[in-house]
């Protein structure tokens, strides 16, 4: 009988001290953020999309211009004015645009720890939308004319940019925050509009015709393929196995070239050789897929 009360009474007990440590745990499980987060390797090949922001600059240099002025006419005093050429210089100038643009990337990654080395490629289109800037200056009196104003409108009409960069960075979590930098490539269209308008003296004027005096227009056009180099930074962070998403700086620098406009110009008409150098910043949102 004795013990039948002893065996009742561990029973109890034990019941007692379960039912004491069932009390004491919480009625919900450990909070969220206190959960093991997935970890995911950055190895691995990736294609992706990006869009975002882009500011093209180009800056003209002094350039020497040269303007065949309105020579061979009557000056309305007996006989005709030879006139020879103009030679001057050209203002400088520094101009910019901004706009959207896009493209598609590909690329490698080697994890090594939190460390992360790659390669990646990339094509943007610009959408060939033109920016530019005017300058003008004027040319002394002749024996036709009072002087004469030039004008040189400018244009650049960015079509393509692409780079090949390496990229290094660390992981923290499921973030990656890296460097980047290599070469860079842009295809873009150099153009200039100049426009000559002799201002005639009261005897040429009544001796000519008014066409004879303008105002006078040519055109000149020089599409480029710049090789260069950009520097930037970013991060990605994933989202899952196959797919991040990330925001990307870089700014490219493609030196400067010569700029040899209106070579083969005619009468009236106005030729120039400028150095002209083209840049371009661009902040880029990513989506890229892993496999």
């Amino acid at each position: 009988m004795k013990s039948v009360k002893l065996l009742a009474a561990a029973i109890a007990g034990t019941v007692g001290c379960a039912a004491g440590a069932a009390s004491a745990q919480p009625p919900w499980g450990p909070p969220p953020w206190a959960q093991p987060q997935p970890t995911y390797s950055w190895t691995g090949p990736y294609v992706g999309l990006n869009f975002g922001w882009d500011s093209p600059e180009t800056k003209a240099g002094v350039g020497a211009a040269k303007v065949n002025q309105t020579t061979g006419l009557a000056t309305g005093s007996g006989g005709t004015a030879t006139v020879p050429p103009s030679f001057g210089t050209t203002s400088p100038m520094d101009f910019s645009n901004s706009t959207a643009v896009g493209g598609l990337d590909l690329g490698y990654n080697r994890q090594m720890g939190r460390y992360v080395l790659g390669v990646e490629g990339d094509l943007e289109d610009q959408g060939a939308q033109s920016y530019g800037q005017s300058s003008g200056y004027t040319l002394p009196a002749t024996a036709l004319t009072t002087g004469s104003g030039v004008a040189i409108n400018r244009y650049t009409v960015p079509a393509l940019t692409a780079t090949i960069r390496g990229r290094a960075g660390m992981v923290f979590g499921r973030t990656l925050v890296y460097a980047t930098g290599g070469l860079a490539i842009a295809d873009v269209r150099q153009e200039a509009d100049y426009i000559y308008a002799p201002f005639p003296t009261r005897a040429a004027a009544a001796a000519n015709p008014a066409s004879a005096f303008g105002p006078f227009q040519n055109f000149a056009s020089q599409r480029q393929v710049l090789v260069g180099w950009t520097l930037g930074a970013g991060a990605e962070w994933r989202i899952n196995r196959a797919i991040s998403i990330g925001a990307e700086y870089r700014h490219l620098d493609f030196g400067s070239s010569n700029f040899v406009g209106g070579a083969f110009t005619g009468p009236n008409g106005v030729s120039e050789v400028t150095r002209l150098s083209y840049g371009d910043d661009q902040v880029l949102a990513k989506l890229n897929f892993h496999f």
